[in-house]
């Protein structure tokens, strides 16, 4: 049985939801009507001291952290609070969850009044703290099927399901294990991508017993685990991070392989630690580094708030001084390596019109960043206030809300924007201590609205030249415009062999085969609009090249050689870090190449066996259509062709080889731009056998015709030929 009910004289029972599984209980009290438009249905929405009409929605106590659904979740259209209830002295309640709905219909008290609290979920007593309560920091998971509130010093989470009706069920506290090496959560980020998707970070405001800071990476009680389960303690790498305020802050990429945490170093100076995340799900890794950040010199104060645009370009971090003057808000990019954001040159600085800024969110359209200062601080008597930046490396204010001019809001905790991007909610503590007493409230900020600039891709053609062998950029494509969150997809032709486009628009890898190509991309961003544009790409680097008669051996021992319809009449050999690219060239003598880097033989004759081993870069002995450009046509191949422990992937395809195959023991990098071995479309007169590749072989759907057997992971992928001329797949013609 679900209970949604917390003992409090704002509070009163109301009939249980049709269909229901237990008694929710709703909040109480006047409600305001609140438009879930822009700043068009709440009248001018100005800066300065005239006054703003905001819409609040009251919720008793002191509430705190709030996180808002993601759209297309059971969540979407609910806003939770933590809320850790009214505190008075040494003594305060533990706490609870206000859900509100932001649907018409919503079964609220009045039911005018939307959005509105639907259902109040108490928090256990061990979550509360009078110091640092519960509910202090909230989370929804990117499934929307999760809601984590983070606990007071020294217990640990508690994870609430998130129902088909948005609403919440029965709450699961974690086990002590998780709980002591937690500290007090400041924030709340889940994962949406990367070996950690799904999990929680959690930025800590105590050192560990140890003495040092880690941050807490926790999986909600799913997959098997019904207490709930430590992924893992990631430990920060600043030298002095054992002061006292923590981990203030904790923002992920939108790939999840960077997370971003806040944390003072023992000086005094703000800073922050770049957490690199890799491995795999069930084993993820991780590589700390320490950033000082330039403009927070050594005794500026404390760092609070830290966000990530939804694409993941860059990262926001807000920061305490230790004076009057205005607070700090750091903007730079989430590309910049460690040492790059260590120069003041990475980081871009705009007022937050407050000493005091501390929460910082960004729109889930990538358009606007929202910056809270919380008022009625010991350094200075101004009162709350809002700003909202433009996002992007150069940000401007786009909206200021002044303490004159906000009709609810004196010291504002945490801030979430709405999935349309139209409204933030702003979570108003109030004052426990005024007569009469203030109640807390969430207020409705319209944000303004955003002219999207239309979507142009913004990078030239021809990219900058690639070198056979070396790898290339990597490359970045990019574009303006548009409403953030960016993807990039390959739409025509094909890139040169070896080299491959992420969907972040990166154009990496290491090419193969010479000459230029002609491809065609896309971009599409948050809202679905797509740009489009072609671009060529030239590979060269030719540092001898071969057009005529080479008499005798040739043994090549570094640089790159190109043979462009030339002839080699002796053995030919590639030693350790040579490159070489043979099209239309005859080569009478066998091809053996052993810790050489990428290799290319394209539409040539060869007059005997070729045979490559420890090559570091790509290999391409023809191909069958299925690489990239220029093509590489296949081979006449008088001997065997034997690839064997090569490092960097490789491809047989299209060659008429009178001898064996054998292709073993060779791998590329998972999810590299030529993770491939491959063996298509060839005609081998002896036997073919394929063993330990990684990936496997592959035909794509091209088969190999085989005179002899076939065996290990070649063993399907050949027609075998018989002495009568019949064949079957895969057949070996000895058993006939």
């Amino acid at each position: 049985m679900r209970e949604a009910c917390l003992a409090r004289p704002s509070l009163r029972r109301r009939k249980p939801f049709p269909g229901g599984g237990g008694v929710r209980r709703a909040a109480v009290g006047v409600v305001g009507m609140v438009l879930m438009v822009g700043g068009a249905g709440l009248g001018a929405v100005q800066s300065g001291s005239a006054q703003v009409t905001l819409e609040s929605i009251p919720v008793g106590g002191a509430p705190a952290g709030i996180a808002v659904g993601p759209a297309g979740t059971p969540a979407a259209g609910f806003v939770y609070v933590g809320n850790p209830g009214e505190m008075s002295g040494d003594s305060g309640t533990a706490g609870a969850v206000d859900v509100i709905s932001t649907q018409p219909g919503a079964a609220c008290v009045d039911a005018s009044a939307v959005p509105c609290v639907v259902q109040v979920v108490p928090l256990p007593a061990a979550l509360g703290a009078p110091t640092l309560p519960a509910g202090q920091s909230v989370a929804v998971s990117p499934g929307g099927d999760w809601l984590e509130v983070g606990g007071s010093s020294g217990s640990g989470l508690e994870s609430f399901p998130i129902e088909a009706d948005g609403l919440l069920g029965t709450g699961v506290v974690t086990d002590a294990p998780v709980a002591a090496s937690i500290g007090g959560a400041t924030q709340l980020a889940f994962a949406a991508a990367g070996p950690t998707a799904g999990d929680a970070w959690i930025a800590t405001s105590q050192p560990e017993v140890s003495g040092e800071f880690a941050t807490p990476i926790f999986a909600p009680p799913s997959g098997g685990y019904p207490s709930g389960e430590l992924v893992a303690d990631v430990p920060v790498a600043g030298a002095a991070n054992t002061v006292a305020g923590g981990q203030q802050g904790v923002a992920l990429s939108g790939d999840g392989k960077i997370a971003f945490l806040t944390l003072p170093d023992g000086g005094g100076q703000a800073s922050l630690e770049e957490v690199g995340v890799a491995g795999s799900s069930t084993a993820p890794t991780f590589s700390a580094s320490y950033v000082p950040v330039p403009f927070f010199a050594s005794g500026s104060g404390l760092p609070f708030g830290a966000a990530v645009t939804p694409g993941g370009g860059h990262v926001w971090v807000t920061a305490q001084t230790t004076s009057a003057s205005d607070g700090a808000v750091e903007v730079a990019s989430t590309t910049a390596s460690p040492a790059q954001l260590s120069e003041s040159g990475a980081w871009t600085q705009v007022s937050s019109g407050g000493i005091f800024p501390t929460a910082v969110t960004v729109a889930p359209d990538g358009s606007q960043a929202v910056v809270l200062n919380e008022g009625n601080q010991p350094l200075g008597t101004s009162a709350g206030s809002i700003v909202v930046f433009s996002t992007g490396p150069t940000p401007s204010v786009l909206a200021s809300y002044s303490a004159s001019s906000l009709s609810s809001i004196s010291s504002p905790q945490d801030v979430a924007v709405a999935p349309d991007s139209s409204v933030a909610y702003v979570t108003e503590a109030g004052d426990p201590f005024a007569s009469p007493t203030i109640p807390g409230s969430v207020t409705v900020v319209p944000l303004p609205a955003q002219a999207v600039q239309a979507l142009t891709i913004t990078s030239s053609s021809p990219l900058p030249p690639a070198t056979l062998g070396s790898s290339y950029g990597p490359v970045t494509l990019a574009a303006s415009g548009g409403s953030g969150g960016d993807t990039w997809v390959l739409t025509g032709g094909q890139l040169p062999t070896g080299l491959a486009l992420s969907s972040a628009g990166v154009i990496s890898g290491t090419p193969a085969v010479a000459g230029s190509t002609t491809f065609a991309v896309s971009v599409t961003d948050s809202a679905g609009t797509t740009a489009s544009a072609s671009f060529t790409l030239v590979v060269g680097g030719c540092t001898d090249t071969i057009s005529g008669t080479h008499s005798g051996p040739l043994s090549l021992t570094s640089g790159v050689t190109c043979i462009d319809g030339g002839t080699v009449t002796g053995p030919l050999t590639i030693g350790s870090g040579a490159v070489l690219a043979a099209v239309w060239a005859h080569l009478d003598g066998p091809v053996s190449a052993d810790g050489g880097g990428a290799l290319s033989v394209c539409g040539s004759l060869l007059g005997g066996s070729i045979a490559v081993s420890g090559a570091t870069g790509p290999v391409v002995i023809g191909d069958a259509g299925d690489l990239g450009t220029p093509s590489c046509s296949g081979n006449a191949i008088s001997g065997g062709v034997s690839l064997l422990g090569n490092l960097g992937g490789v491809f047989v395809g299209a060659n008429t080889v009178i001898g064996t195959g054998n292709v073993s023991s060779n791998t590329s990098s998972e999810g590299g731009p030529f993770y491939v071995t491959g063996v298509a479309a060839n005609s081998f007169g002896g036997y073919l056998a394929c063993s330990d590749n990684s990936p496997g072989a592959s035909d794509y759907g091209q088969p190999n015709t085989v005179a002899g057997p076939t065996s290990g992971q070649c063993a399907t992928l050949g027609a075998t030929v018989n002495a009568l001329g019949s064949w079957r797949r895969g057949e070996d013609p000895g058993t006939r």
